[in-house]
């Protein structure tokens, strides 16, 4: 129960008769019977749909009398000067006295179309009640559901038309993303959006294989998309997949001879990563999932399921010592040639970079190449190809020697 301090200097009889009034007129919430809360919540709903009243914050009058008394020495820090004079705060002037009233909307918010009915939330204490023991476990299920999608996310993916602009395309993309996490394979399912995009920036290509993935995606978002809620010491399961340009992984929570999804990831693989075996993009999927997933692998022990010799790839030296790089040639009639490189040895990221220059160079020389134009993604190795930088390392000092060897072999060479 919160007291307030009226005053040290008034009369006991007047400090009774001021708490008595202060009892008799402040504003309660009053307690009401059932068919009354319904009535109530009802007619609410109904003014507020039709914009004819609004929920404020925290008005004024609402206020209760108790006051947070600042610190003697503070006081000094909250001083405005008026045309009466000099003034500063005795009692706190902030928001945070209201918190608690803050949070209390919160969950009124939150289980709105749980309360009166199953639960009773005062701030931080809920109480399920039920009228029989079976319904109560049915009313526990349903506060402790897990985590669901945000339903006009879903809504807004269910109302949409077939994309006719890149526009719309690129809407819908950004719908899948923000629910990424509840959806299986997100990535694959929107491979066909993006082709649609490829080619002309003002319209798009639908063809049947859009449509479909449409529909498709559409039936999916409306099922109920639910995550499970983890509990100290779970042991959970992830399951691995790739597919031609995509690795996706489920991290899974088996409970009661079923099992419960956590959390849904995909990434679309890069140029360079697509011609990597299946067993070596399950690898790489491995890598990413603990990268992404890593307050879950840090606090549970995960599983593992996978039908391939998993274990045995990652146990090889070469897999964590080896590195690798990518490279496109394009040649004057558009042809386009992508390689991936993969070294037996550790490199350093400069010298990757350099290796795959150089192997560029190698692979348009061998091909009858008379002038070059380079574009690298190293603003290092440009500048320092163009003797705007000095290499200091012995190492890169080798590679920019051979790389101005090779590069004088050509008539006409640019590189940025």
């Amino acid at each position: 129960m919160m007291t307030s301090r009226i005053s040290t200097s008034l009369s006991l009889e007047l400090c009774s008769d001021l708490v008595a009034f202060l009892r008799l007129n402040s504003e309660k919430r009053c307690a009401y019977d059932l068919e009354r809360y319904e009535a109530m919540r009802a007619e609410v709903d109904k003014l507020s749909t039709i914009g004819f009243i609004k929920e404020v914050d925290y008005p004024t009058w609402l206020a209760n009398v108790v006051m947070i008394f600042m610190h003697p020495e503070d006081q000094a820090h909250t001083s405005f000067i008026t045309n009466h004079g000099l003034y500063c705060y005795k009692a706190m002037p902030f928001r945070l006295k209201n918190v608690g009233a803050t949070y209390q909307r919160l969950v009124n918010s939150l289980f709105a179309p749980l309360i009166v009915n199953t639960i009773e939330v005062y701030v931080d204490d809920m109480l399920v009640k039920s009228r029989t023991a079976d319904q109560h476990i049915l009313n526990l299920s349903a506060i402790q559901r897990g985590i669901e999608a945000n339903p006009e996310k879903i809504q807004g993916i269910l109302d949409m038309t077939i994309p006719k602009t890149v526009k719309d395309i690129q809407s819908l993309t950004r719908h899948v993303a923000a629910l990424t996490r509840f959806i299986s394979k997100a990535t694959d399912r929107c491979a066909s959006f993006f082709k649609a995009l490829k080619g002309s920036k003002r319209s798009i290509t639908w063809t049947a294989e859009c449509d479909k993935a449409f529909s498709e995606l559409k039936e999916y978002m409306s099922q109920a998309l639910l995550l499970s809620t983890l509990e100290p010491g779970d042991i959970l399961v992830i399951y691995l997949s790739v597919s031609a340009k995509v690795v996706s992984f489920v991290l899974i929570r088996p409970k009661e001879s079923a099992e419960h999804p956590v959390n849904y990831v995909s990434k679309a693989l890069q140029d360079v990563e697509v011609p990597y075996p299946d067993i070596e993009k399950l690898a790489f999927a491995l890598v990413v999932s603990a990268r992404r997933l890593r307050p879950y692998f840090q606090a549970h022990t995960i599983h593992v399921l996978t039908n391939q010799p998993l274990r045995q790839v990652l146990q090889e030296p070469d897999f964590w010592e080896g590195c690798g790089a990518g490279l496109v040639l394009i040649s004057p009639d558009k042809i386009v040639l992508e390689y991936a490189l993969r070294f037996k040895f550790h490199a350093s990221n400069n010298e990757a970079k350099y290796e795959a220059l150089l192997t560029g160079l190698r692979l348009a020389k061998e091909m009858g190449a008379k002038e070059i134009q380079i574009f690298s993604d190293s603003q290092l190795v440009v500048h320092q190809v163009n003797q705007d930088f000095t290499a200091n390392d012995i190492s890169i000092t080798a590679y920019l020697q051979h790389t101005s060897h090779l590069l004088a072999t050509f008539d006409a060479n640019l590189i940025s």
